[in-house]
């Protein structure tokens, strides 16, 4: 609340509930807790309007009440607090004297927020409210919201990320779109997804920032009160590292790093921070937590104000993350989880840790485990790593690779495959090159059994286990372990295709000398570049984006200053020829003395259309777009996205949606050309247009009626002259029909023998509509890049010579060689005069066969793919 602007007019209070009202004593509300906010209420008053004098009262604030583990609560003191508005609004109209209205209203309102507070009790705890009166009742619902926190939470949350994130939210994309483009683009269409994260660069800032980033095993020690007389304190491994090996000159460092530039993100694990005994794995004590998170709270605010951002322990492996308060305001999404992989997955001895947030526009993940020990137990560690990787799965099911940086660090406790002589001998020489050919973790990572893609600063100090406790001495016990370096930290960028999209550079790597366990802390300094977008420039690349996407259809009309010159097979093999070099071709259809051609994607169809007018075999060639007001479409279907959150139709009238279908009146320009006079409401009340054109309908008719206005906007009137090819059944533009019925409709006959007669006046033929090019990607993660329009070098000159472009096809019939086998064979016209006489070219095919009647509740889904193309 103290980092919002408008925290000066704030009143914050802290009401203990439970202790002052336990037992039901409800007065305590009006003794202690009412005195303390009625200034306020005096303050930000109620709305109060007449129809005579008009306003009389303006409300200027409102009251946000929060309980930390009970919604009851919440809803009593929300209760209480309406109560007490309710006498001063029935002031308001002379009614306060008399005790029976007083007393209805009071009852009626009361049961008003009974029953609101039951449905929010349903909605979060999936049990209605306890009313306290029947103990069983209470205890039935009790171990119902016990059984639904535990096991069917997660399931809600997913549903709310699926309403904010739209369709994408277990895709590539999604994860992009959710960390880099700005609240109001997430839910842009997937077509477009691809050619804005291709510009990312264009319209993203990087800030380096710093992560320390270190794993220590304690052997179960509670801070620094056990590190004894003599021993160093823990500044030398969260502040002074850096410094001491630049003074030292031990571990790794970088050279051209200053050791005194203050750290942005603490990331600070352990392991064995219980002792691993039975009562511990059960239910481990979470004392030694708290400890730790005091002692480095205190250290690391010596050299700045950090604060945490979350903590998760699993017995023994615990992890801590703070971050500076000037980061603050840029972080969210904070999620943590865990994994337990001791004795297969029963116990938390061994496992992982996990916290996640996301830092201006990029996504971090911290992870911290402790794997199997042994010396020759090593498919056993590579198993863990396997298996945490795949179980550590965050909301929006979220795993570790999936984000832009991962930091993984613990008590991996892959050792060294050499003889303890041998290994003791290369320590004292310091020869650490030669002693990392023996390690498991290195020839694991090789093999990619084991943290695949991972970077690990070179190796320069002596390994980390095992020593005698206090001493610099290794392990003199009986079992004389070999010493190795189980202690580790690892780090990975995500890489977005051949692009490195997250730089980092490992800055130092070493570890510290602190003698209060039998392992050495760990640490690493990374720099990594954290990604802030600039809202601006992304409108600004979106908008350039769409001003070359093309129209959906990806169709042009070719047309001739001569009626026929497209049915002569030279014209028409140079013509097909060029449009084949611009893009790939999915269909091909004379209408009248026009060629329709359909590309795969709309950039083709612009590239075509650059070459209106140009003259082929003294004959000038027109190419026009089919879908002209393609950019009204775009803008349409882009301003649906961004404004999710608001209602759909235009009509004033709130949108509210119940158990039962509320409905809706929604206007539009032509109902009937949308098909909506066929619907039936779920109820069985038929849809009658009005006077007005509004239909009363469900959800369905306003999603309907929001495709009726992106398909008419699709609408092209061509002047087809059907009269210069007797022989061809004229393909009209029609606007394109609405979603199919479950059964496809019959095809219209073929039309009889030609007769002079009165043409009938009928309703277009439905014709199937082009494949729509963006919906060719089917799949979000193979959605191509964006390609400016180019203008094609040999274009002009096939045109200019009117030469048989290179294409193996024969129009009058043959299958074609270049182009798609599923396009049928031309038909060859006819120019015989006595069979097209002038009445038989006005007839045309009868009318489809109406559509049926089918409910809303089988057309919704169809709808919703409609507007989604």
């Amino acid at each position: 609340m103290a980092s919002s602007p408008y925290h000066s007019g704030m009143l914050y209070i802290h009401f203990d509930y439970h202790a002052n009202c336990r037992g039901g004593r409800t007065d305590a509300l009006i003794t202690d807790l009412k005195p303390r906010f009625e200034h306020k209420l005096n303050e930000f008053r109620y709305f109060h309007s007449t129809e005579k004098d008009g306003p009389l009262l303006q409300q200027t604030g409102t009251v946000r009440t929060n309980c930390l583990d009970c919604l009851d609560r919440t809803n009593a003191v929300q209760t209480f607090i309406g109560l007490t508005i309710l006498e001063e609004q029935l002031k308001s109209f002379g009614l306060h004297e008399k005790p029976q209205i007083v007393s209805r209203f009071q009852q009626l309102f009361a049961q008003l927020w009974t029953q609101n507070g039951d449905h929010v009790s349903r909605i979060y705890a999936g049990t209605g409210a306890l009313d306290g009166k029947s103990k069983l009742k209470d205890g039935a619902r009790s171990v119902s919201r016990t059984l639904q926190n535990n096991l069917f939470d997660t399931s809600k949350q997913e549903a709310m990320d699926i309403l904010l994130s739209g369709s994408l939210l277990n895709s590539d994309y999604a994860d992009r779109a959710r960390t880099v483009l700005p609240f109001n683009l997430r839910q842009v269409p997937a077509f477009l997804l691809g050619s804005l994260f291709a510009r990312m660069e264009e319209y993203t800032n990087t800030l380096p920032l710093t992560f320390w980033v270190g794993t220590w095993n304690v052997n179960g020690g509670k801070g620094m009160r056990t590190t004894g007389g003599t021993d160093r304190p823990i500044d030398d491994w969260l502040l002074d590292c850096a410094a001491q090996a630049k003074e030292n000159k031990t571990n790794f460092l970088l050279g051209s790093w200053d050791p005194n530039k203050p750290v942005d993100v603490f990331a600070v694990g352990f392991e064995e921070i219980v002792d691993l005994n039975a009562s511990n794995i059960m239910a481990a004590s979470t004392t030694n937590q708290r400890q730790w998170c005091t002692d480095i709270t205190a250290t690391i605010n010596k050299r700045g104000h950090y604060v945490l951002v979350n903590s998760v322990q699993l017995v023994g492996v615990c992890l801590f993350v703070f971050i500076h308060v000037k980061h603050v305001p840029y972080l969210r999404d904070v999620a943590t989880a865990m994994v337990k992989t001791g004795l297969g997955g029963a116990t938390g001895n061994k496992g992982g840790v996990a916290i996640r947030f996301q830092l201006y526009n990029s996504s971090l993940c911290f992870c911290c485990s402790h794997f199997a020990a042994g010396q020759s137990n090593v498919n056993e560690r590579n198993a863990d790593f396997q298996e945490i990787s795949r179980k550590l799965v965050f909301p929006a099911d979220l795993t570790p690779h999936g984000h832009d940086f991962v930091f993984w660090c613990g008590d991996f406790n892959y050792r060294i495959d050499m003889a303890n002589d041998y290994v003791r001998d290369f320590i004292k020489n310091a020869n650490w090159p030669s002693l990392m050919e023996g390690d498991q973790l290195l020839f694991s990572k090789k093999d990619g059994k084991t943290f695949e893609d991972y970077v690990e600063a070179p190796v320069l100090f002596a390994p980390t286990y095992k020593y005698d406790l206090f001493t610099d001495q290794y392990d003199t016990s009986e079992k004389c372990r070999t010493p190795a370096w189980t202690d580790r930290v690892l780090v990975k960028g995500r890489k977005f295709g051949e692009l490195e999209w997250n730089e980092f550079s490992i800055v130092y790597y070493g570890r510290s000398e602190i003698q209060s366990s039998d392992h050495r802390p760990v640490n690493a300094l990374i720099e990594a570049d954290i990604h802030v977008t600039d809202e601006r420039r992304c409108e600004a690349v979106l908008e350039d984006i769409l001003a070359t996407l093309g129209p959906s259809d990806g169709t042009v009309i070719i047309s001739a200053d001569e009626p026929n010159a497209l049915y002569e097979p030279e014209v028409y093999s140079s013509v097909m020829g060029a449009m084949a070099l611009l893009g790939e071709i999915l269909l091909i259809r004379y209408s009248g003395a026009h060629l329709c051609v359909t590309f795969s994607t709309g950039q083709s169809a612009l590239k075509a259309a650059q070459f209106d007018g140009t003259e082929i075999m003294g004959r000038v060639i027109r190419i026009e777009l089919c879908l002209t007001d393609w950019r009204d479409v775009l803008d349409k279907v882009i301003s649906l996205c961004r404004n999710t959150a608001v209602a759909l139709s235009d009509t004033g009238a709130p949108l509210l949606l119940d158990e039962n279908l509320i409905s809706m009146h929604i206007p539009l320009s032509d109902p009937s050309a949308s098909g909506l006079n066929d619907l039936e409401i779920l109820e069985g009340e038929e849809v009658k247009p009005t006077a007005g054109k509004e239909f009363a309908g469900s959800l369905a008719n306003m999603a309907l009626s929001e495709a009726a206005d992106v398909y008419a906007a699709g609408a092209h009137e061509w002047g087809l002259n059907e009269a210069t090819s007797p022989d061809i059944i004229p393909i009209q533009k029609v606007p394109p029909p609405r979603p199919p019925p479950s059964r496809p409709p019959a095809r219209p006959a073929p039309p009889k023998a030609r007769e002079a007669v009165t043409p009938p006046v009928v309703t277009p033929p439905v014709v199937t509509p082009p494949v729509d090019p963006w919906a060719v990607e089917s799949d979000p993660s193979t959605v191509s890049e964006f390609q400016p329009v180019e203008t094609v070098s040999t274009l002009h000159d096939i045109l200019a010579r009117g030469a048989p472009a290179p294409v193996n096809w024969d129009p009058w019939g043959s299958e074609p060689s270049t182009f798609s086998p599923s396009i049928p064979p031309l038909t060859k016209p006819s120019f015989d005069t006595t069979v097209g006489s002038s009445e038989a070219s006005t007839e045309s095919p009868p009318p489809p066969p109406p559509p049926p009647r089918r409910r809303v509740g089988q057309q919704l889904p169809d709808v919703l793919r409609s507007i989604a193309k």
